[in-house]
């Protein structure tokens, strides 16, 4: 809410105040591409004109070569009779034709924020504005790609719309063992893990994913303490704070030791 860090500007935009304000022609995109499958927060606020947010876009500029298939998902915010009303539709990359749509009226009122929520699952998509659900639509004919996700002001004139609290949970479903290989974490709990006995630790579960927190210094270790001769695969993700790793062949350690791994 304070740069464009992690975004690319185009026309007409200010960012600052928590938010992204952005005029007719302004765009603001992501510079990575979001997954296929995410759950997207944010708050909307259509002062005037019209709005749009894409997703599952290819990067502005790109279009020229776009994906075979390739189609944008819009949802598009417009005004009429002093209310905000919204559209959920499909359409193919450089086409102006809609491929399927959905609306809905009498959302919000002009000026006023309205929490947004978009669920997009291979071809299902669904939206939600303060807690409800307002929109839903399946396109059966291409199933979307990952990309970018582009918040666009289109209308004309004084057309002006703000967006702030932008985030997006990964919905990418896990990959599946390959044969031979076993799942060490049951994505639920810490069965099969364990930590050091008289050492604190902030280790949970949570959304499906082992979950480790500071400020103080913890380690996890496997239950079992067999393994010599494997293949490891691990998917992870860290913050700006962190500081984190997968230790492997290392010794049961004690509260002596604070936890730390013992080669």
């Amino acid at each position: 809410g304070k740069s464009y860090a992690g975004w690319k500007a185009t026309g007409n935009s200010e960012v600052g105040g928590g938010e992204f304000l952005l005029f007719p022609g302004g765009a603001v995109d992501t510079l990575e591409k979001m997954p296929r499958n995410f759950h997207l927060r944010m708050e909307v606020n259509l002062f005037r004109g019209e709005g749009t947010v894409r997703f599952h876009a290819q990067p502005r500029g790109d279009e020229a070569a776009p994906a075979v298939g390739s189609e944008d998902w819009l949802l598009l915010f417009t005004q009429s009779k002093g209310k905000v009303n919204c559209e959920l539709l499909t359409r193919k990359v450089n086409q102006r034709m809609k491929l399927n749509a959905a609306a809905a009226s009498g959302l919000a009122n002009p000026g006023e924020w309205c929490y947004v929520e978009i669920v997009a699952k291979d071809q299902y998509t669904d939206v939600l504005v303060n807690g409800v659900m307002c929109l839903s639509l399946q396109n059966v004919d291409n199933g979307p790609a990952a990309g970018v996700l582009s918040l666009w002001s289109v209308g004309r004139g004084d057309s002006q719309i703000a967006f702030r609290n932008i985030e997006i949970k990964d919905l990418t479903p896990p990959t599946p063992p390959e044969p031979g290989c076993v799942q060490l974490f049951n994505g639920k709990d810490l069965t099969g893990w364990q930590t050091v006995p008289g050492t604190k630790s902030s280790w949970y579960v949570q959304d499906g994913m082992l979950t480790g927190r500071g400020p103080v210094e913890n380690y996890l270790f496997s239950a079992r303490s067999d393994y010599r001769d494997f293949h490891l695969r691990v998917e992870a993700g860290i913050n700006e704070q962190g500081n984190s790793g997968v230790h492997f062949r290392v010794a049961w350690p004690d509260a002596q030791t604070k936890g730390a791994p013992l080669s």
